[in-house]
C-alpha cells in the first residue's frame, strides 16, 4: 500500500486543525451566551492556539486578543465588559467562518 504524499498528509491536517478550529469557535459562541467568561476564555486560548496550523491566522490573532483581554482584567480585578468580549467572539466567528467559505471556491 502506498503512502500518501506530504503534500495530501498536510492538507488532511489543516483540515482537521480547521474543523476542530470550527467546532471551538462554536463552543466559544455558547460559552458567550451562558455568560461563562471562564469557558470564554478556555475556547478563545484553544482556538488562538490552533487556529495558524489551521491557516486561520486572522482568527487566531483576534482570539489572543481576547485572551490579553481577560488575562488583564484578571490581574486588575475590573468588571468584564460583555460588549468587548462580545464583539471579540463575534470577530472570531466571522474570520474563522470567512475561512470556510474561501475553502469552498
Amino acid at each position: 500500500m502506498r503512502r500518501p504524499s506530504v503534500r495530501v498528509w498536510h492538507a488532511t491536517l489543516n483540515g482537521h486543525h480547521y474543523c476542530g478550529t470550527l467546532d471551538h469557535v462554536s463552543h466559544l459562541e455558547e460559552a458567550l451566551d451562558h455568560h461563562d467568561t471562564m469557558l470564554v476564555y478556555d475556547q478563545a486560548h484553544e482556538i488562538r492556539g490552533i487556529a495558524g496550523t489551521a491557516g486561520l491566522r486572522s482568527t487566531g490573532r483576534i482570539a489572543g486578543g481576547l485572551c490579553t483581554y481577560l488575562e488583564a482584567l484578571a490581574r486588575n480585578p475590573q468588571k468584564v465588559e460583555k460588549t468587548v468580549v462580545g464583539l471579540h467572539v463575534e470577530a472570531i466567528a466571522r474570520a474563522a467562518r470567512s475561512g470556510e467559505d474561501a475553502t469552498r471556491l
